[in-house]
């Protein structure tokens, strides 16, 4: 083997220059691939970035239909004209595709773990952007609280 006009005799040189030449060789890989991958996926930036935005241009927005999310926005400003409800995520899915503009809506607001599965199905499309009101979390009611409640506290 010879390597700018030097000749390596020995195993462990040659051995040692292998090594590098497959080290440089991977190195330069990943970086064309990183390179290659941020040049070519498409950024998401939001066209809405908070709910008092929503508030000042009186946009539409979307909130499940049998959430408590609607008394939330009533109490955040929002006319009930300005709310859609919707029953599904393929519903929410349509309504942001059609647009404010097109009886659509501009953004949905979902409990953080529904907005979880909708961006799990949904993610090339949409992101969430902020979290506008913090709410204690789920409550679980039984018809049997007196049992359940025994054994709980046991």
């Amino acid at each position: 083997m010879q390597l700018a006009g030097e000749r390596v005799f020995s195993f462990g040189a040659r051995l040692l220059v292998i090594t590098w030449y497959f080290i440089v060789l991977v190195l330069t890989q990943s970086y064309t691939a990183s390179l290659a991958s941020l040049l070519t996926s498409r950024q998401l930036d939001p066209t809405v970035t908070s709910m008092r935005s929503l508030l000042e241009k009186g946009e539409n927005v979307g909130y499940p239909r049998t959430s408590f999310i609607f008394g939330k926005l009533k109490e955040s400003g929002f006319t009930s004209s300005s709310l859609i409800p919707f029953d599904s995520a393929e519903d929410c899915d349509k309504l942001l595709r059609k647009g404010p503009k097109k009886g659509g809506i501009s953004a949905a607001f979902m409990e953080v773990p529904y907005l979880r599965l909708f961006l799990g199905q949904y993610c090339k499309d949409y992101q969430m952007v902020e979290e506008p009101f913090s709410v204690d979390g789920f409550g679980f009611v039984s018809s049997h609280n007196e049992i359940f409640l025994r054994i709980a506290l046991k």
